[in-house]
């Protein structure tokens, strides 16, 4: 069986070419608080984790910063080296950085942690390559009791028509990282001082309650491992539910439906 970290790569490559039409609208809501968390980056050495196709790396080098990028997707890594040629991308593992102790200013991550199998690992390493004063800043995905609706409304589905008894691969809980106490308990067990974290929500859309359905089964990749498990059969009838879930929020016209998103910045004090 493929650790969670394989199928997460499998994943990626195999999303990689959708991501943008399908799950790029939602998640570019939060660069613009990422960076507000990150400061003054002008002149600034800024490393981006688990980058996708680019774009938030893109918008750090118009920002003024000397901006590498890393993400272990190579689809990714080519795409986002068309969306961003003044970037140095790399291909690379977040949780074995190759790069030197206290190379950048600040590290940045949107919506990558959520899909680490060894977040603490991740989190070391991001502590390890920035300079005293450096800042750490990431999002994640709010639970569904937290504000979560989009999440919800597909995890509900899945407790409804899915076999949850399959065997997925092995992995962090999938909003353990939003437990603020946690996460901020975590960090500064590695080292980080002035943890703080901001909440918003992003807007998940689509033309269509179809396009719900195409976002999990062609622009997600945690979300849709349960899918993947399923038989021919029940996979059939889960995607119909969501399509129908979709059109009982939104009619039969565009989808809109809000996701909380919890932001963590925190800072190496060496």
């Amino acid at each position: 069986m493929a650790s969670f970290t394989e199928t997460e790569l499998q994943g990626w490559r195999r999303n990689a070419a959708h991501y943008d039409a399908l799950c790029l609208p939602a998640t570019s809501q939060a660069f613009q608080p990422v960076l507000d968390a990150l400061g003054d980056i002008r002149k600034r050495a800024v490393l981006e984790m688990a980058c996708g196709t680019g774009h938030l790396a893109r918008l750090l080098s118009v920002k003024g910063a000397h901006v590498t990028a890393i993400d272990f997707a190579p689809e990714m890594i080519e795409l986002a080296r068309r969306e961003a040629p003044a970037v140095t991308f790399k291909e690379a593992d977040c949780e074995r950085l190759p790069f030197a102790d206290d190379s950048f200013e600040g590290v940045a991550c949107c919506f990558g942690a959520l899909h680490f199998e060894r977040p603490d690992a991740v989190f070391s390493q991001a502590y390890r390559v920035l300079k005293p004063g450096g800042k750490f800043v990431f999002t994640i995905w709010r639970g569904p009791e937290d504000g979560g609706e989009f999440l919800g409304m597909i995890l509900a589905v899945y407790q409804l028509h899915a076999d949850m008894n399959v065997n997925l691969p092995a992995g962090p809980a999938m909003f353990d990282l939003a437990d603020e106490a946690r996460t901020t308990e975590r960090l500064t067990r590695i080292g980080f001082e002035d943890t703080v974290s901001r909440d918003f929500d992003v807007v998940w859309s689509a033309p269509n309650p179809r396009g719900v359905s195409e976002i999990v089964e062609l622009g997600m990749v945690r979300t849709r491992m349960i899918l993947d498990l399923q038989t021919p059969r029940r996979r059939k009838a889960i995607l119909q539910a969501i399509e129908d879930r979709a059109r009982q929020h939104s009619g039969e016209g565009p989808f809109r439906m809000k996701s909380g998103v919890r932001l963590f910045s925190a800072m190496n004090p060496r």
